[in-house]
Parts: structure tokens; C-alpha cells; sequence
């Protein structure tokens, strides 16, 4: 779709081996003069492996996509947004006393004592927590739930890792098992079976608490608030 937006008004009709680096600059400086130049980006990508293919099958000789690298400006990395430390007791008060979804609270209380990112609590199952030894190990992949979008996610670098669980994050389990113990993911939804809660829950509920999560804190800034304590 993107290409049939942004590409093929333009050069689409084109034979592939008249196709020069030039031309397939044209798309993406139009992007660029709009400002999309996250989407530049990926198109570049695409144009380059389209060429690869090209080349791989004897239609061209050599890829001219490849010139295109730093032709665009990049995208400016936008950082998440995370509390000072001198406001960390202020930020745990707000979510302790939390008035509504009871697991909501108890997600964001487990993502701040773990530094556990979204998809890999979101997603978790009871068997991976073993509260004797106090371990939670996250794996590379999980199984896939039927009508649940993504829950075969895993650990982000694809490789086992285990979590070991203060006291209090042990607590929280067991506060989630009274609630949530039927089903086999721990951070379900109440309102929808076999469904985690939503990526966007979290931030939604740091709003509510007086937070601008473009601004002050978001779910993700509270791995960055651990790295600092840390």
C-alpha cells in the first residue's frame, strides 16, 4: 500500500532497468518535503530490497538503491518521556492508591518493580513464574493463544531471560492470581477472555493520574527511571 501511495504515481510504470538512483530519489524527497521521513525511510528500504531481488534475477545488473543511503534527513529520535528520581516517591503514591481496574494497578506496579517491557508482562503466563524462588523467566517465545493478537511474544532479543522478584513484586502475583487464576494470562483483561490488557492501557491510566505521556512519563520511562536508579 505504501508503495502504491508513494512509488508507483511516480515511477511505477517504469521498466526496472531504466530506473537510476535519481529516480528513485524523486518518492522520497516528496516525503521528505512533508515531513515523513520515518516513512521515507522504510520505503528506501523497500525500494532496496526490490532491487536487490532485481539483481539476484538477472533483470539488473548492479543496485542503484543503494546510493540512496543519506540522500534524506533522518528522523529525529524522540526519547520516552521519564520522571526526575526526586518525584519517584510521588509517581508510586499516585499508582498505589489508583482508583479503578484493580489489574491495571497491579500491572503498573509490576512494570515499575520489574523495568519489564510491554509485550513481555503483557503477554506473560503463570507457568513462567516460580514465586518459591522468587523468578520470573521470560521466554524467547511463548505459545500462540487462539484470538489473541501477538501473544506469542517473548523476550525482545529472542533468548531466555530470568527476572528475579523482590518481595513485594511476589505480592503482586499472588494478587493477580485472585483474580486472574482461570485464565492463562496473568495481565488479563476483565472485560475480554484470552485478552491481555491493551498496549495502550497503561499510559491511558498514567493520564488519568495526572501525567502527560508525551511529556512526563510514559510505561517505557519506567525502564529508563530503573536504569538511572540503578
Amino acid at each position: 500500500r505504501r508503495l502504491e501511495m508513494h512509488v508507483f504515481p511516480h515511477i511505477g510504470k517504469r521498466p526496472i532497468n531504466t530506473l537510476k538512483a535519481l529516480d528513485l530519489l524523486y518518492p522520497l524527497l516528496q516525503l521528505e518535503k512533508n515531513s515523513k521521513l520515518t516513512l521515507a525511510g522504510q520505503i528506501r528500504q523497500y525500494m532496496s530490497g526490490i532491487m536487490r531481488y532485481a539483481v539476484q534475477t538477472g533483470r539488473i545488473e548492479s543496485n542503484p538503491a543503494l546510493d540512496l543511503k543519506d540522500a534524506i534527513a533522518a528522523p529525529k529520535l524522540r526519547h520516552h518521556p521519564a520522571l526526575p528520581l526526586d518525584r519517584l516517591q510521588e509517581l508510586k503514591f499516585r499508582i498505589d492508591t489508583y482508583p479503578y481496574n484493580p489489574v491495571v494497578k497491579l500491572a503498573m506496579q509490576f512494570a515499575l518493580l520489574t523495568g519489564a517491557r510491554s509485550s513481555e508482562f503483557r503477554f506473560a503466563r503463570w507457568s513462567e513464574f516460580d514465586l518459591a524462588r522468587g523468578e520470573w523467566v521470560i521466554p524467547p517465545q511463548r505459545e500462540e493463544l487462539a484470538g489473541a493478537k501477538h501473544s506469542n511474544r517473548g523476550e525482545k532479543m529472542k533468548t531466555a531471560r530470568v527476572i528475579p522478584l523482590a518481595s513485594q513484586t511476589i505480592h503482586i502475583i499472588q494478587e493477580l492470581q485472585t483474580i486472574n487464576d482461570k485464565n492463562p494470562l496473568v495481565f488479563a483483561s476483565t472485560s475480554k477472555n484470552l485478552t491481555p490488557i491493551s498496549e495502550n492501557t497503561p499510559n491511558t491510566a498514567l493520564r488519568k493520574l495526572g501525567y502527560d505521556t508525551q511529556k512526563d512519563i510514559c510505561l517505557h520511562g519506567f525502564r529508563t527511571m530503573a536504569c538511572s536508579a540503578l
